[in-house]
């Protein structure tokens, strides 16, 4: 039987502090503050599983040696948000957050 990974804090990067605000600023200005504030309750309930399961992200294409991975999290088929991190020294650093339709995967910096 396959033991579980242990559960590992998270940080989160200004930079990923950053995207987090603009997210919900763009929610508010779209669909409304009480909208916006739902859906980062639940991008953050979503990051908050990386505790556990920070194992099943994938590598980002190009960037192993800097150990990055990356996880998509979305509430139905389409659009979502990509999460990049990287685990180190025990602990889960979240990066940053791109939504899924931006060039994520060629972005020169993610610290």
């Amino acid at each position: 039987m396959a033991r579980k990974p242990p559960r590992l804090a998270i940080d989160v990067a200004p930079a990923a502090g950053r995207d987090l605000h603009s997210i919900w600023e763009y929610n508010a200005k779209t669909y409304g503050p009480d909208h916006s504030d739902r859906y980062l309750d639940y991008l953050a309930r979503s990051t908050s599983r990386l505790a556990t399961d920070y194992v099943s992200g994938r590598w980002l294409p190009g960037r192993e040696q800097d150990l990055l991975q990356y996880t998509t999290i979305s509430r139905r088929r389409g659009y979502g948000y990509v999460v990049i991190y990287r685990v180190r020294n025990g602990v889960i650093e979240v990066l940053r957050y791109f939504h899924s339709a931006q060039d994520w995967q060629n972005y020169p910096r993610l610290d």
